[in-house]
């Protein structure tokens, strides 16, 4: 084998190698559950008014869902992440209306399942002689159905200042998939997907990928990786990344 070539495997095992033992080296805020090279794949949708940063940064902060009340104690939860992403703007959450500029609902669910069929191999067809004939073994294929989820988290600003009727000031939407990769699709890389249903572990990532865009206006809506051990999600969570 030519030395040339030899080099270039050595170097694709090792590259790959590292890319193995850098997605379970870095710290994840959930370890076991969430690798550090787990892609969640975003949309991020603002519409702001052009005012919008005229406008005093006091909010209160309600649930815009029926059947969940402010009280509740995973929109609490989530709440908490969404304070703290909009503190670093400059925004103030207090507790009462008469000390609000700004009244924040916020709403989150899953959609609709998409289900996919996926058909696996699952042993080889084989070719063997009986005398002089030969004679072939066709693959056995099993076919699985797998669902994933869209999953969707909006807060939307109204002014309590306004004379009459609230204003709307900003609205933001963010999209995520409980489908989740580990690597580039299309990439040099075997892709695995992960499925993460649970709006916990979501929610935190959806809102750390949004930070940068409440009350802003996109323009259209605005397609973002954020990476399974990103330190934005640490910082909405308000803990500190502790290595695996």
């Amino acid at each position: 084998m030519p030395v040339a070539t030899r080099a270039a495997g050595l170097f694709c095992v090792c590259l790959a190698i590292g890319v193995v033992a850098g997605c379970y080296a870095a710290p994840t805020p959930f370890p076991g559950q969430v690798q550090a090279c787990f892609r969640f794949e975003m949309g991020i949708d603002s519409l702001a008014a052009p005012d919008a940063n005229s406008k005093g940064k006091a909010y209160v902060l309600v649930s815009s869902m029926k059947d969940v009340p402010d009280d509740d104690l995973q929109f609490t939860e989530f709440a908490g992440y969404v304070e703290r992403a909009l503190a670093k703007r400059g925004y103030q959450r207090v507790e009462s209306d008469p000390k609000a500029d700004l009244l924040i609902s916020m709403g989150y669910g899953l959609g609709n399942p998409q289900t996919t069929t996926k058909t696996y191999t699952t042993s080889a067809g084989v070719i063997y002689p009986v005398g002089w004939m030969w004679y072939t073994t066709a693959p056995t294929t099993e076919s699985t159905q797998v669902s994933s989820y869209p999953i969707t988290l909006v807060l939307e600003a109204h002014d309590l200042k306004s004379p009459g009727r609230q204003k709307p000031v900003w609205k933001t939407t963010v999209t995520s998939n409980s489908k989740v990769p580990n690597n580039v699709e299309g990439g040099i890389f075997l892709v695995q997907y992960y499925y993460i249903v649970d709006m916990r572990v979501q929610v935190p990532y959806m809102v750390a990928a949004a930070s940068d865009y409440f009350a802003t206006n996109t323009g259209r809506s605005v397609g973002m990786v954020i990476m399974g051990s990103d330190k934005r999600v640490f910082d909405v969570m308000g803990i500190s990344p502790q290595r695996p």
